[in-house]
């Protein structure tokens, strides 16, 4: 919930009635975008080179698909809410954890 009292699915059909994007979700895109215009470049490269040169090229392609914060980026674009939903529980389960061990 946010400071408005709104659930987040509440929160995204606000913005989106009042056509505001929030900051979150465009710094996501801008990941995205970013990390897959890279992928593109390299995968463009790796076609044109070498099969000895082509390994680590495709091992960076490979490192930049996998990328944590690509990944919670693109689950982000993909479907906000959900992707916020998923974030507090892992928030939360990684909080329980920890006041777990200090009690125990």
């Amino acid at each position: 919930a946010s400071s408005l009292g709104l659930t987040a699915s509440q929160r995204e059909a606000l913005l989106q009635q009042l056509g505001v994007e929030d900051q979150e979700l465009l710094d996501a895109k801008q990941l995205v975008q970013q990390q897959e215009e890279e992928i593109a470049k390299l995968t463009a490269e790796s076609k044109k080179t070498s099969k000895k040169q082509k390994g680590p090229l495709l091992a960076r392609i490979k490192d930049l698909e996998q990328a944590p914060e690509y990944l919670r980026a693109k689950r982000f674009v993909e479907d906000p809410t959900a992707e916020r939903e998923r974030q507090r529980a892992e928030l939360l389960e990684t909080l329980e954890a920890k006041v777990r061990c200090c009690i125990a």
